[in-house]
């Protein structure tokens, strides 16, 4: 039943192209990204694109943010989450708006699911599941 809904969800959300971005697809800590010294500060440099793809922006950050267990999960992800809003506002994008960006990351947690397929993980599956509550993301598949 997910996934029957999860695909037309995603189906209808990616309909018309619009606030799509570049993805990753596979955004973690623990081997495509690595700190570089640039003059008198350290910078973050991605590596891997090897699966790049278009999809919904916050996805990689969702991913990343899952693997990084903090004490007050919703609290970070959410300071976060808006800070990358922030950053489109910054760079000039004024069609994507919060709800919009807020919808998207709720929608990715629903995504991770489906990694259990790929990596085999009751673990993954457990913490991705307590997240996907956190967010009250299986709301979304109600709304089809």
């Amino acid at each position: 039943m997910l996934s029957v809904k999860w695909i037309e969800l995603f189906a209808a959300r990616v309909a018309n192209g619009r606030a799509l971005t570049l993805l990753h697809g596979d955004f973690h800590v623990l081997g495509n990204v690595f700190a570089a010294q640039l003059g008198d500060r350290r910078v973050l440099k991605i590596i891997d694109w090897s699966e790049a793809k278009r999809g919904l922006g916050p996805h990689d950050l969702m991913y990343m943010l899952l693997a990084i267990d903090v004490d007050d999960r919703y609290k970070r992800d959410l300071r976060v989450l808006q800070r990358y809003h922030r950053g489109f506002q910054v760079a000039g994008v004024t069609d994507y708006e919060w709800e919009q960006c807020l919808w998207n990351y709720r929608f990715s947690l629903l995504t991770s699911l489906f990694q259990l397929l790929f990596q085999d993980s009751v673990r993954w599956f457990k913490k991705t599941m307590e997240v996907v509550r956190m967010w009250h993301s299986t709301e979304l598949l109600e709304t089809i």
